[in-house]
């Protein structure tokens, strides 16, 4: 894979480029060609204008070296320098050479050099090692001589003349005519010359051959051909060679030593034995440990089995090493690993290759049956395997074992990983270079050189910044590259080292400033911080070489150093103390992290902070007094086999030498902090005693608790008394006065201690071959059965047996909280009952009743008390044990019983059926299960359970006892009576949430007449009881809640019961009817009936019998919102006009839940519909809530009454549709809008009321009254206005003239139609206003009792102040004087005119509209006009704001103080006329923002925000480069006015940089020659491009600057707006795109600004929806919160898209992409979308346009896939497709599982994108039909089906455009069309796609 480094080629070429000193400098023209080769990249560059200059340019592995070689034919290195992989190899990686060789692969098209044409010269020219010459052999045959040659080779051995081919006669006919004789397949020729060419050309063949063998880039590669000069084919390797190798044993005789290097070993025995290379065979995957380093593993892929080896645990390699052949830094025995799930991670990617190569190699020599030859040479310390085992044989408990044998040759070796032996040490340099500790990094570097051979890597060195008292401080961490340890910045103390003239810091680091905060050490400057981390590690070094009085005399650092990092973990530094020694006490201003000072004990440590205890081993490591300094681990640990590998550990106190062993975990009732508890806690974790020892399963808890043992045995002297929080279950004790444990009694008292004898310790050998395989196959078919058959004896202890049986058959192990026990006390003592859990299914099993167990006992495997024995206790049908582990083993006891009968019931289920108790096939099965407890008391043993005794004296026959139990009855009675028996199919449920409870109700359907009986209301069930036989509680006792009708009950099973119980009480008084006696037995509180004869229930009365019952009568009591208690109840009491909300009595509880929502603001609907969660998700959209709720409700009404209730909700709900309608957006792009809905649905409800008012027509009261239909009129759409105004206008006429039985109109229906005809733009609207006015005059004159209100004059001086809706002054102050005499004429009295209207003469009454259906924020309305830029003053606009200023100062003065609307509108007018003037003023013109500085001037408090939005959007759109910093400026100052601006007006700032990059990207594409010239617009100061493409980078950076301060802590409560904040990110984005895009439009392609960076802080600013759960609660927030998050990540995919599109224009190099350089963060991002996705789909929360934005997500990540041209990342690529096909398969899952109500979109697109781009990755054509029907597989959930019921409801694929995307796919290949036929119609029919499951 070619390394990053290659994609920033073209920019290394050009900063190069004028060093070479080529002819042309136009290098962007010149083509790249690229190789890579064992660790280094030589990229060839030709010039575009010369072909006989070249530049060389070589990467190396850690660096970059830049080689500038001139004079060398371009033609000699068209595609690769030909450098033999054995010669590079040799010379480790060598980037360059001295002399270049011509190439042996060639183009067919090519013109090829003259010296081509003599195979002879080119063989001269290559100098082939190992090839050399041979004598001519002659031969005679008619006085005619003949020649033949031959060359002797290393790899082929003889190569003899051959016979010249097509290819030789097209390059040199002569030589190829020559005359040649064949005699016994030996070549002669008349000339020895020609002899030695026909040679050469068969040696030149043969190695042609083998090159492009070697490589797997041209391996099937068919447009590169191999040189071939003869017609005889091209020899193999090793045929005839002299040296040869015929498997790894004879390689190894030769090569041992190679084995320090395992690839280079491998790689010499593949060529030589194969005569191919492994050089693409390795594989890596990094991982990033929890010491914060990346540590590596690695696998090598067998190039001709593909079988896979991973790395593996590398143990001393026993052969005499070369220098050149071993390892540079260290080696591979020596290295440090780290074992994780199972595999073995080193610290860089050149070992994990090695330890992967070493790995195949010892299964190599295992398989090739030597085993002495492989005991001598094995590499790993693994058991190697046989081939078709495939597999690694070592489990993954091994590793501990073999890490402790590792670990014990390295220290009979003596090996250090910081030391070599017998080389130089630090120690030793020490005495030369003691004066370069005073710059201690330069100390480190040295010592590295000499000691190492190499030095660290300046990224070796890392910082961290930290703010505190206004200054910035630094510490840092150094990582050894060899060990990837870490060392952190010490303290240093004065360094008393020799001082040398200029090697000192300018300050000494002794007396450096420092700040110590959280344990770490801080410096004032970065290179101290540095320096600090240097001497850390020196310090570390010379300890750990030995610690002698030279070490301690140089120490730098006044910590103690340390042996490893587990000695660094437990060290912990008082640097109180060690600053006073440092001198001076504690730095100026500095605060300390309290440490432990000596002598104080535990108990002062714990006071306050008792969470400790849950962390054993730090607390006592963190004090002083146990921590021993660092100096030595105080832990030991031991490890012992049984089943499974188990850990013990001591602690040993560093002060007294005293022994603390493991102890067994108590539970602790202390309260737990964040991260500072273990999981499981220590009582939780399983453990083993064995020999007085508690093992446990991980050495980290042993070590813990040995912690826990010592801190009792402390706290206890401490105290002398035992603790309250004692951790132990073992009894502290006195120093000195330890005692032996009794663990037998212990483990009583805990269900996971086992204690075990020597009989349980099991030796692990390495199984054989046959063994795994058998045991692997045998795995595949465990059962509960087999498992049973094999361990009859674990049955005797349930829990040991269901523990083997999940590890065996499920292959894992249950977790400990799966058991769960519960107590009561009953006669004076404490019973125990549990339950177990299915981790998988979360089915639960309840102790039960465990008879004798009737098989073979082992010694070991039983409890102390067989289980069918131990004393049990019956209660409320649950069965309880006298111990706590006897309830758990009988919990588990009763899971295997389920369990085996679940695998079918038979002979060996019943004879191993442990308990009493029948097992049942589901959890409907076990609620409807009954058992008694008295019977199987007695088939027990012994009758009633010690102590008890059975209270009920019942006869056989009597079976009323299960009245308690109705369902149990029900079904024995239906049995008996009728003969038939009833499923869970005919029992149904209903559930309702109200308030954050979930109820449900029931109901039983007859199996024999298919009546249906609810849930009743259960009364006290009078029938005797037996024991275990009654539920709990009681059904007379359980909750209930009745709604409408229905009795809800807590639990289901509840519900269930009491539908049986409703149905008992109505079988029985039929029966009683019909037999004429009556029954003694009634269970419910409803009255019973006669089939067919419901009766309505009056549960007012029944509900007073019972306490626990209540009655939703009140929509209070349903709504926990409502309670006055909540902050949100005066919000939704209340209605449009301010008053409390009148709830009907009249309506059904759902009617009344409709009028509050018809009443509610719609402010506040959004927030109190977060709330209702009762019945139904409530949404975002008011409009949407109120149209729910009024849909629910009953909409036949029985009675006069009810008509009128029902048409007050109609016209409440109408009132508020029409609130709705008037704020309503309007998008013009969309045909069917959400106004057009309101009407709709407007129309439906007054239609109702029209049919209802004709059933009650003869009634004195109508149902419809004038109101209602006000309010309808209000509802019209505001869309075709006109129209609406001509209909309302009909309505109006209608109701004046008596049609219909309308009621006449009021004063609001004129002024509802006027307003309408107020909408309609120019002359028509003001007609229609003016004649609906006279009409309206004419009826008040006639005496209709109407009266013209203010909202008439309003809309009639709004309308006649205007022409062609241009505001006039004159005519407003007309109309206002017509208006007095009118108001005097109809109303007899004069009209004063206020302010309101004032306001209303300037209002444009007029739709609100938007230019598309994305987010818009409110200011953008009035700022369209200065898109583009400024215009020139218009002077009609400019009249138009002159009067309407003019109208301003009227109102002024004549005492009417002008509102803020008022200025608003004269704001508004001045900036609508999109000219600067009009904007700042000037030319005449006050400007809009003079008016808004004298709005805020003339407001008594903080003017509204709305007067700043034309201001803000003219600066915002109109793409100035002087527009950001405006906009920048005008919201600063609202803030200082005391208003906080809002994120729809900071949005503003983003917009603003959008307009303005545009407008300049624009211009340096040449495409804007239409500049506006403004005088506040500043240029660039040289007026250049670089200037230009500089003021973006800005621009963006500014972005991202303001972005972090809206999401910074002290802001994060104002982020409540999701769609501000997602254009915001969305807009920064896209402002580092353009930044990033303009660098590629400069004329000579470069640019001072990296590209990259942008691309890099696009990906940066995904962090920010990442991390936004801070936003405010608001509905539906975390849906919100995810479709944002996707149009985001939508966004960030589609810039990168747009980048590599423009740079593919741009640029010749056109395999660079953005989109594959960031993969990383496009896969990330698909898959966080997705989980959230799925999350939220699961719980249905999903909203209706996610689906939407998913899509698109995936379209657009498929177009970056398809631009992809590296075939590197086309493994990436078709990874990204099949996760889009996986995302779409589950949602279509979960579609068909809970259905779906929006209609399914088309993805044909996807599915065909996903086709086409597996045709440019996939390049074998086999490969790629079986990817291609993968795809269409996948995609035919989503065809068109026959029965629309099997169609997909989630999205749907037209099959036929995707076979045409597939046959694109695969080209012209011949087969093509047998390969899509068999999708016809017909055959596809018969192909059955294999069962998936959706992940």
């Amino acid at each position: 894979m070619i390394p990053s480094s290659l994609r920033h080629t073209k920019r290394h070429l050009r900063r190069i480029g004028n060093k070479c000193l080529l002819p042309s400098h136009n290098v962007r023209s010149s083509r790249f060609i690229f190789h890579h080769d064992n660790g280094s990249t030589r990229f060839i560059a030709r010039d575009a204008t010369n072909n006989s200059s070249i530049i060389q340019h070589t990467i190396s592995k850690r660096r970059r070296n830049y080689d500038a070689i001139s004079g060398t034919s371009v033609q000699h290195c068209r595609n690769l320098s030909d450098v033999p992989p054995e010669t590079t190899a040799e010379n480790n990686g060598s980037s360059s050479q001295s002399t270049f060789e011509p190439r042996l692969l060639i183009n067919e098209s090519e013109n090829l050099p003259d010296y081509y044409s003599s195979p002879l010269q080119v063989l001269t020219k290559r100098n082939i090692k190992g090839v050399q010459p041979m004598q001519c052999e002659t031969l005679s045959i008619n006085n005619d001589t003949w020649y033949t040659a031959a060359y002797e080779t290393a790899k082929f051995g003889i190569c003899q003349s051959g016979t010249f081919a097509e290819f030789t006669h097209k390059l040199n006919p002569t030589l190829a005519n020559e005359q040649a004789m064949n005699l016994n397949d030996i070549i002669y020729y008349k000339t020895p010359y020609v002899a030695m060419e026909a040679a050469a050309a068969r040696v030149i063949d043969s190695y042609s051959a083998l090159k492009k063998r070697d490589y797997a880039a041209f391996r099937n590669d068919d447009s590169i051909i191999c040189l071939r000069y003869c017609v005889e084919d091209p020899k193999a390797v090793g045929s005839g060679a002299k040296e040869e190798l015929t498997s790894i044993k004879s390689s190894l005789e030769k090569f041992a030593w190679q084995l320090h290097a395992p690839v280079n070993f491998l790689e010499n025995c593949f060529r030589k034995l194969f005569g191919s290379t492994i050089a693409d065979c390795f594989h890596t995957q990094f991982r990033r440990m929890e010491d914060g380093a990346t540590w590596c593993t690695g696998t090598f892929t067998d190039p001709i089995t593909l079988e896979t080896f991973h790395s593996g645990l590398v143990g001393k390699i026993d052969v005499e090493a070369k220098e050149s052949s071993a390892l540079k830094k260290i080696s591979l025995d020596e290295a440090q690993v780290q074992i994780k799930d199972g595999k073995v991670y080193y610290p860089n990617e050149q070992l994990a290759k090695h330890a992967a190569a070493a790995r195949a190699i010892d299964c190599y020599l295992f398989r090739e049956g030597d085993d002495k030859v492989l005991k001598k040479y094995q590499l790993c310390l693994e058991e190697p395997y046989s081939e078709d085992t495939m597999g690694n044989n070592a489990k993954r408990d091994d590793y501990d074992k073999l890490l402790l044998q590792r670990q014990k040759m390295q220290k009979k070796n003596g090996r250090a990983t910081t030391k070599k032996e017998g080389g130089k040490t630090f120690k030793s340099l020490l005495k030369s270079f003691s004066f370069q500790l005073n710059v201690p990094m330069n100390f480190l570097e040295n010592c590295y050189r000499q000691v190492h051979g190499f030095t660290f890597p300046k990224d070796s060195f890392q910082i961290d910044r930290y703010t505190a008292n206004d200054r910035l401080w630094f510490t840092a961490t150094f990582s050894d590259p060899g060990t990837s340890e870490v060392f952190y910045s010490g303290l240093v103390a004065p360094i008393r080292a020799p001082q040398k003239e200029g090697v000192a810091l300018s300050t000494p680091l002794g007396e450096a400033e420092v700040h110590i905060m959280d344990g770490k050490v801080y410096y004032a400057e970065e290179k101290f911080a540095r320096h600090a981390a240097a001497a850390r590690a020196i310090d570390n070094y010379l300890f750990r070489e030995g610690s002698d009085e030279l070490t301690k005399k140089c120490q730098l650092c006044l910590e103690d150093p340390y042996d490893d990092v587990a000695g660094r973990d437990l060290q912990q530094n008082d640097y109180e103390e060690l600053l006073r020694q440092r001198g001076g006490g504690a730095a100026s201003g500095e605060t300390f992290d309290r440490w432990k000072l000596p002598g104080k004990s535990l108990s002062y440590e714990l006071e306050g902070r008792l969470y400790k205890l849950h962390i054993p081993m730090q607390l006592l490591t963190n004090n002083r007094n146990f921590n021993g300094h660092g100096r030595k681990n105080p832990f030991r640990t031991e490890a012992i086999t049984f089943e499974d590998v188990w850990h013990t550990a001591t602690f040993t106190d560093p002060n007294t030498s005293e022994v603390f062993r493991a102890g067994i975990g108590r539970r602790l009732d202390v309260e737990k902090k964040q991260g500072a508890f273990l999981s499981p806690s220590l009582d939780e974790a399983e453990n083993r005693v064995f020999d007085g020892k508690v093992y446990y399963r991980d050495s980290k808890l042993a070590k813990h608790a040995a912690a826990a043992r010592a801190i009792d045995c402390y706290l206890y002297r401490d105290c002398g008394e035992f603790s309250p929080n004692q951790l132990c279950l073992e009894d502290p004790y006195e120093e000195g006065a330890a005692q032996e444990i009794d663990y037998d009694a212990l483990a009583t008292t805990r269900a996971n201690i086992s204690v075990l004898d020597k009989s349980h310790i099991a030796t692990v050998e390495p199984q054989s071959q046959a063994s795994r395989t058998e045991s692997a196959s045998k795995k595949m078919s465990m059962s509960f059965k087999s498992v049973a058959e094999s361990s009859t004896f674990h049955f005797h202890v349930p829990v040991n047996f269901l523990e083997k049986c999940f590890r065996q058959v499920r292959g894992k192990m249950y977790p400990n909280e799966s058991f769960q026990c519960d107590s009561i006390k009953a006669n004076d003592r404490i019973w125990f009952t549990a339950t177990f859990t299915d981790p998988d299914t979360s089915e639960v099993f309840y102790s039960g009743l465990v008879r004798t167990i009737d098989v073979e006992a082992k010694k070991g495997a039983t409890l102390s008390t067989p289980l069918g024995e131990a004393e049990v206790h019956i209660m409320d049908g649950k069965v309880y044990y006298a111990e706590e582990k006897f309830a758990r083993h009988a919990a588990a006891a009763r899971a295997i019983d389920n369990y085996l009968f679940r695998e079918g019931g038979d002979e060996l289920t019943r004879r191993y059926q442990l308990c009493l108790e029948d097992p049942y096939d589901d959890v409907a099965g076990r609620d409807l299960q009954q058992n008694d407890y008295d019977e199987l008391l007695r088939q027990r043993g012994g009758g009633a359970a010690s102590g008890e005794e059975s209270n009920v004296n019942h006869s056989e026959e009597d079976s009323y006892w299960k009245l308690h139990i109705p369902l149990a009855f029900l079904k024995t009675y239906l049995m008996e009576k009728f003969g038939t028996e009833f499923s869970t199919e005919n029992l149904g449920q209903e559930s309702i949430e109200i308030g954050m409870r979930t109820w449900h109700t029931a109901t039983f359907k007859d199996p024999n007449t298919a009546e249906v009986f609810p849930s009743g209301l259960v009364g006290p069930i009078k029938a005797d009881q037996r024991k275990g036989m009654v539920l709990s509680p009681t059904l007379n006792e359980a909750e209930v809640r009745i709604l409408d009708g229905k009795v809800y009950y807590t639990q289901y099973r509840y519900a269930k019961h009491a539908a049986a119980a409703r149905a008992i009480d109505c079988y029985f008084y039929r029966d009683e009817k019909a037999n004429g006696k009556a029954s003694k037995y009634r269970l419910c509180l409803e009255d019973p009936y006669e089939e067919g004869n419901t009766k309505e229930i009056d549960y007012n009365t029944l509900v007073a019998s019972r306490d626990n019952a209540k009655l939703l009568d009140a929509v209070e009591n349903m709504m926990p919102y409502l309670d006055e208690s909540d902050e949100d109840f005066t919000l939704i009491s209340r209605t449009y006009t301010d008053q409390p909300v009148r709830v009907d009595q009249k309506l059904s509880t759902l009617g009344r839940i409709a009028e509050i929502w018809a009443e509610t603001p719609a402010d506040t609907s959004a927030r109190t519909s977060a709330k209702i969660t009762s019945f139904s998700k409530a949404s975002r959209d008011p409009t949407e809530n109120i149209l729910n709720w009024f849909k629910r409700v009953d909409h036949n009404p029985s009675n006069l009454e009810q008509a009128m209730a029902f048409s007050q909700l109609c016209n409440k709900t109408l009132l508020a549709l029409a609130k709705e309608n008037v704020e309503k957006v309007i998008n013009l792009n969309k045909s069917d809008t959400e106004c057009a809905e309101i009407q709709k649905e407007a129309k439906a409800i007054l239609d109702k009321l029209l049919s209802i008012s004709s059933q009650f027509a003869s009634t004195n009261e109508s149902v419809v009254n004038t109101e209602t239909l006000n309010a309808y009129i209000l509802c019209l759409s505001r869309v075709d206005v006109e129209e609406s105004a001509s209909a309302a206008e009909g309505l109006l006429k209608r109701m004046s003239e008596g049609k219909d039985n309308l009621p006449s109109p009021n004063t609001g229906t004129y002024n509802a139609v006027m307003k309408l005809w107020s909408l309609v733009d120019g002359e028509k609207g003001k007609d229609g206003v003016n004649d609906t006015f006279s009409h309206f005059q004419t009826a008040v004159v006639t005496g209709d009792d109407l009266i013209p209100n203010r909202d008439t004059f309003q809309i009639l001086l709004a309308a006649n102040s205007k022409e062609d809706n241009h505001f006039k002054y004159d005519l407003a102050l007309a109309s206002l004087e017509r208006i007095k005499a009118l108001s005097q004429d109809l109303c007899g009295e004069t009209f004063i005119p206020g302010v309101d209207d004032y306001n209303a003469a300037l209002k444009k009454t007029s739709t609100n509209c938007l230019a598309d259906g994305d987010y818009q924020p409110p200011w953008f309305w009035h700022g369209q006009q200065y898109d583009g830029g400024f215009k020139a003053m218009d002077d009609g606009k400019k009249s138009e704001a002159l009067d309407m200023e003019k109208w301003l100062d009227h109102a002024e003065e004549v005492g009417a103080s002008p509102s803020e609307d008022m200025y608003f509108q004269v704001i508004k007018a001045w900036a609508s006329t999109g000219s600067l003037e009009g904007l700042i003023g000037g030319d005449g013109a006050h400007g809009a923002e003079e008016l808004a500085k004298k709005a805020v001037l003339r407001s008594e408090g903080a003017p509204n925000l709305k007067v700043f939005h034309p201001i803000i959007a003219a600066w915002s759109l109109c793409g100035e480069k002087l527009g950001p910093d405006r906009v920048k400026e005008w919201i600063d100052q609202i803030s200082l006015l005391g208003m906080k601006p809002d994120l729809d007006l900071q949005v503003a700032y983003f917009v603003a940089v959008e307009k303005w990059q545009s407008k300049l990207i624009a211009n340096l594409q040449g495409n804007n020659n239409d500049r506006i010239d403004c005088a506040l617009v500043e240029e660039s100061a040289d007026g250049s491009s670089d200037g230009d493409i500089e003021s973006l980078f800005k621009a963006a950076q500014n972005c991202t600057r303001y972005l972090k301060e809206i999401t910074s802590d002290e802001n994060r409560q104002d982020i409540a707006d999701l769609d501000a904040f997602t254009s915001m990110l969305c807009y920064s984005i896209k402002a580092w795109s353009r930044a990033s895009e303009s660098a590629h439009l400069l004329p000579d392609g470069s640019s001072l600004l990296d590209t990259t960076q942008g691309v890099k802080e696009m990906a940066n600013i995904l962090k920010l929806i990442r991390t936004s759960n801070h936003i405010q609660n608001t509905v539906d927030v975390d849906e919100a919160l995810v479709n944002a998050a996707g149009k985001v990540y939508t966004e960030f995919i589609s810039q990168l898209c747009k980048l590599d599109s423009t740079r593919n224009e741009n640029s010749d190099n056109n395999e660079r992409c953005y989109f594959a350089d960031r993969i990383a963060d496009v896969e990330s991002s698909l898959r966080s979308y997705e989980y959230h996705s799925r999350r939220l789909a699961s719980d249905g929360k999903l909203l209706p346009e996610s689906n939407d934005i998913r899509h698109n997500l995936y379209r657009e990540t498929l177009r970056g896939c398809a631009g992809v041209k590296l075939s590197t990342d086309f493994g990436h690529m078709m990874r990204i497709c099949t996760l889009i096909m996986d995302c779409l398969s589950w949602h279509h899952a979960q579609t068909r599982e809970h259905g779906s109500s929006k209609e399914a979109e088309d993805v044909t697109d996807v599915y065909s994108d996903i086709a086409i781009i597996s045709g440019t990755c996939v390049k074998n054509p086999y490969e790629r039909m079986n990817v291609l029907r993968s795809i269409y597989d996948r995609a035919s959930d989503f065809f068109p089906r026959k029965n629309p019921h099997h169609e997909s409801s989630y999205a749907r694929v037209d099959r036929a455009a995707l076979l045409g995307s597939m046959r694109r796919s695969l080209g012209d290949s011949e087969m093509t069309d047998s390969f899509l036929s068999s999708f016809e119609e017909g055959k596809q029919g018969q192909r059955r796609r294999p069962r998936q499951r959706s992940r």
